[in-house]
């Protein structure tokens, strides 16, 4: 991307924080506080993943006044202004109706429409200047890869990603109201617009929804290849995909990003006080519970209001009702994995096994018997499916050598411990320590039982160890 952003077309995103008094952060004319680059656009950001950057940054400089801006700079490009009914873009008439202070609309509608991409310079996404009569502009990198340098992390898990390898849409369909497609797979323009507003859909994605009744693959007729494969005009021979794994079958979709916490845990065996489930209608997965133990839905029907999370036996009355099918009323609280400490401060070993194999030992630690269930964060991810407001950035990658050694610094000098796995992996125990306090000692305690269990006693502090101070 390096090659392409020498081209004059850049776009930082609440990489650059400016600081000055009201008074020269005034709305008209804010493009003009920073001296020496004269053709710099500055927008004021709205994105409200900025708070959580404010209290990062608030770690060490607590008493700054800080304003996020985005920049968008290249030396005479043409600029994209406004959208005409019929979907051409229109260049900017002159370089006053350019100025990022007089923004208009790019569609018919109001400004809480406003596209996030308006203010983008061509040659961001394009490789030379695009013509505005040519239908097939060159692009710096393959359409969806140049969505993702921004859309990552929530919110982009779509039907087309879930399938995995094979078809998982009727191509067909596609085509017949207008959607492209590339090389017949589903991509990012296949339903979405760039040039015009933000989450644009393109026009025939509107009469795919209205004809196919729904783009839920529950209540529609267009998504029945996203969970069965073969042919489907035989009820009795029908197959569902991931081999029959309905817990990775609905998993594709109902991940952490659409997913309730409340929701059950998979993959787990009925206990002595729940052995009766597999025997009064909730069916089990090779003796383990699975989505289709709670969920059951017809297809082909409409989603309903009456019974709208397909509960079996439903509808019902309230949530408690339909857990007391399998669980004792007498004993409603659920099994907290994180809550290890009886009154007595006893550890409640039951809950060890929730996430290990096995029980285990003091002395010993971690061995491949008591290993973890599974690796780290689809383990946690089981239970918190939903953590909205958990920081938007991907935290969960590889840390690169330079903030492994800072970090390796910080523990040795705070006496603390965030563990990595693999090579060098950051994963949701690296800042979150799952154990109560008083199950482990030392270092490996830290943070045990504090709220949200942090390995560090303050949130703005948690990213100091790889990004900040030592």
């Amino acid at each position: 991307m390096g090659t392409h952003m020498a081209r004059g077309a850049i776009l930082l995103l609440a990489a650059l924080i400016l600081i000055y008094s009201s008074a020269v952060l005034a709305e008209q004319k804010v493009e003009k506080v920073i001296k020496g680059l004269d053709d710099v656009h500055i927008l004021k950001s709205r994105e409200d993943s900025h708070k959580v950057l404010l209290e990062a940054c608030k770690a060490c400089h607590p008493d700054a006044d800080y304003k996020f801006w985005m920049l968008v700079f290249g030396k005479g490009e043409p600029r994209i202004e406004a959208i005409t009914e019929s979907g051409s873009p229109q260049k900017a008439s002159s370089d006053e109706d350019a100025t990022a202070g007089e923004r208009r609309p790019t569609r018919i509608g109001t400004w809480d429409y406003a596209n996030s991409h308006d203010y983008f310079q061509c040659e961001f996404c394009h490789s030379s200047k695009p013509n505005l009569d040519n239908k097939n502009p060159m692009f710096t990198m393959p359409p969806s890869d140049l969505c993702a340098l921004c859309h990552t992390g929530k919110n982009v898990l779509h039907l087309y990603e879930a399938g995995g390898q094979g078809q998982t849409v009727e191509l067909a369909k596609l085509l017949k109201h207008g959607l492209p497609t590339d090389d017949g797979k589903v991509v990012c323009l296949t339903c979405h617009q760039t040039h015009n507003a933000l989450y644009s859909t393109r026009p025939g994605y509107i009469k795919a929804e209205i004809e196919e009744r729904s783009v839920n693959p529950h209540g529609g007729k267009l998504y029945c290849l996203l969970c069965h494969e073969g042919k489907l005009d035989d009820a009795s021979k029908v197959s569902f995909r991931k081999q029959n794994d309905f817990i990775a079958l609905c998993t594709a979709c109902h991940n952490m990003q659409e997913t309730e916490s409340e929701h059950h845990q998979v993959g787990v065996q009925p206990g002595e006080d729940t052995w009766k489930v597999g025997f009064s209608g909730f069916p089990l997965q090779a003796g383990s519970l699975s989505c289709v133990t709670c969920h059951d839905e017809p297809c082909q029907l409409p989603r309903g209001r009456s019974n709208p999370n397909f509960l079996r036996g439903g509808p019902y009355s309230s949530d408690s009702e339909f857990c007391f099918r399998c669980h004792a009323e007498d004993k409603t609280e659920a099994l907290n994995p994180h809550k290890q400490i009886s009154g007595l401060g006893m550890i409640k070993k039951e809950t060890c096994t929730i996430c290990h194999s096995a029980v285990p030992d003091k002395g010993t630690g971690l061995t491949p018997r008591t290993a973890l269930r599974e690796e780290t964060n689809p383990l946690c991810q089981k239970c918190h499916m939903d953590e909205v407001l958990h920081p938007v950035v991907n935290h969960l990658v590889s840390l690169p050598s330079e903030m492994t050694a800072m970090k390796l610094a910080y523990e040795e000098k705070h006496k603390v411990v965030l563990p990595l796995e693999g090579n060098s992996v950051i994963t949701c125990t690296t800042c979150h320590n799952p154990h109560d306090k008083g199950v482990l000692k030392g270092d490996m305690g830290v943070g045990a039982g504090e709220i949200q269990g942090l390995r560090l006693p303050d949130f703005r502090e948690i990213c100091a160890p790889c990004h900040g101070r030592q």
